[in-house]
């Protein structure tokens, strides 16, 4: 009887640690420190777009992703500018804000941008470095840019250039304040290792079956918000790793937030994070439906709530 209640203790510390450590706090991690270029300072509400670029020890694949971005941009900037302006109706700014958050990275990610910055700021964008002082986690990154961001539509990006660029036109398209890039319409043509396939429909399911969304790709790391829909998700947002695409997907139902999906055009680039062996591969996985599960019960059983949060963070940006 004592190992049955140690192991249903053990069990429970361990589908409720995210919720733990989101309580916590752990300020380490979470403080940020944030470099603009003197010449780039702006004011609030003046951008009309902000790039939100979670990065973790990419001094390789960043530069070869902000070559793509910034061309992508360039060539079809009228285009951006047009859409934005028409989805958010805010007609007196065409400003874009590049926001890299190195989250505790080791390498040379933050020498690597501060460079590319240097080499590229007489484009008249802003940019920006978040540093989070440790690996917080991808959450952690995008929650920190996401509410650093001065954008009136702020744009999640992973900063392998997976996703192709120019699919931001398909994304600002649409009428709702979130929307999704969506690589499920590649799902019997994408070239996937078995492994990733499998875990791909493994997890689908556990989706479906924990969250209940109809959402077909909720991992895709190329993700549309509206100001107001950026501040309320993150400011809510609590799972700090690889599964927080799925609270986000949890928050929006709660504030009755419609979430519409777009297919992207995606290709896998060699070095992910999850690219380092099987048994890596497993423990992420298992920590990924441990992050579900955790979701499901504290949202259900009251231990989480979601706050409005607009007002106060506008304040706070005020002051």
């Amino acid at each position: 009887l004592y190992l049955f209640f140690v192991i249903l203790f053990s069990l429970i510390i361990y589908v409720f640690y995210p919720a733990i450590s989101a309580a916590s706090g752990q300020p380490e991690e979470t403080k940020v420190k944030v470099i603009s270029q003197p010449d780039n300072k702006t004011e609030k509400d003046d951008v009309i777009l902000s790039m939100v670029i979670p990065a973790f020890n990419e001094e390789k694949r960043l530069p070869t992703m902000l070559d793509a971005a910034t061309a992508s941009l360039k060539n079809q900037r009228s285009k951006v500018i047009e859409l934005a302006q028409g989805k958010t109706g805010i007609t007196s700014t065409s400003r874009f804000e590049w926001i890299v958050v190195s989250d505790g990275s080791t390498d040379g990610t933050e020498a690597v941008f501060k460079q590319y910055v240097k080499d590229n700021k007489e484009n008249g964008d802003v940019w920006k470095l978040v540093s989070l002082l440790s690996n917080a986690g991808k959450g952690a990154a995008v929650k920190a840019g996401m509410l650093e961001a001065q954008g009136a539509l702020r744009l999640m990006v992973d900063a392998d250039g997976a996703t192709d660029f120019n699919a931001l036109v398909s994304l600002l398209s649409q009428k709702e304040d979130i929307v999704f890039g969506s690589r499920a319409h590649l799902a019997s043509k994408a070239q996937r290792s078995f492994i990733r396939t499998l875990l791909m429909h493994g997890f689908h399911f556990c989706v479906n079956f924990l969250v209940g969304t109809t959402i077909g790709d909720t991992q895709c790391g190329f993700k549309l918000f509206s100001q107001s829909a950026a501040q309320k998700i993150f400011g809510n947002l609590h799972l700090r790793r690889w599964a927080f695409d799925i609270e986000i997907v949890v928050l929006a139902t709660r504030l009755n937030m419609r979430i519409h999906e777009v297919g992207v055009p995606w290709k896998e680039v060699e070095g992910s994070k999850l690219d380092s062996s099987k048994l890596q591969l497993a423990i992420v996985s298992f920590g990924m439906l441990r992050d579900m599960l955790c979701v499901r019960l504290c949202y259900t059983l009251g231990i989480w709530s979601v706050k409005h949060l607009i007002q106060e963070m506008d304040a706070n940006k005020t002051d």
